[in-house]
């Protein structure tokens, strides 16, 4: 199942120096970690740092719970998992120094949040407007949906920002924890998510 979704592991990986195994490390440790605080029951089944033959630097495979439908809570969910790299990036290294791991990342959180506002009619401000309807029939103001989607994701990447530094020694035990043995699993990912909460108690 791994090997369809992301390939075979790079055998060979004496290229990859310790900065750029650390940058994957937070960035996959971001992802995790988000995932598992914006809902308890979403399941982080692998987590691992070591590129793929298919170009991949690394991952973190969230399985949602099973549902028939998705609410606007869970898109916005999706979205902050999705940024959740970013943001690990920008907290740890500064706003200069983010790299270019999150540029799949940034394509589905644009996708989910254009989806929300021009398709499911999900946005307060865009109203129930579906954006297909507007393009058949050549009403075409992308200004408006595009300053939406922005102030979206832009709103809930601060949501994110927020969520990791809250949970910033989570999200450095889960990355030491990559960086010593470059793929963890769930149990071991909620294994330090416990400790942590039993420490702070």
């Amino acid at each position: 199942y791994y090997k369809v979704l992301v390939g075979d592991e790079k055998m060979d990986r004496s290229y990859i120096n310790n900065k750029d195994k650390e940058i994957t490390a937070y960035h996959e440790a971001g992802h995790a970690l988000v995932a598992k605080k914006v809902d308890k029951e979403n399941r982080v089944t692998k987590v691992s740092i070591i590129p793929s033959t298919k170009g991949i630097g690394g991952f973190s495979l969230n399985i949602p719970s099973d549902k028939i439908y998705r609410t606007k809570k869970d898109i916005c969910s999706n979205i902050m998992i999705a940024l959740g790299g970013r943001a690990a990036e920008e907290i740890i290294f500064g706003k200069d120094n983010i790299t270019t791991g999150a540029s799949s990342d940034l394509e589905k959180a644009t996708e989910y949040a254009l989806s929300m506002i021009g398709n499911l009619g999900m946005d307060e401000d865009y109203g129930l407007i579906n954006y297909n309807v507007l393009l058949s029939n050549d009403i075409k103001d992308n200004r408006i949906l595009l300053e939406r989607a922005k102030k979206i994701l832009e709103d809930l990447y601060l949501e994110t920002i927020d969520l990791l530094n809250n949970s910033r020694e989570e999200l450095e035990n889960i990355t030491k924890a990559l960086l010593l043995k470059e793929t963890i699993n769930e149990e071991e990912i909620n294994s330090i998510l416990k400790n942590e909460l039993t420490a702070n108690n």
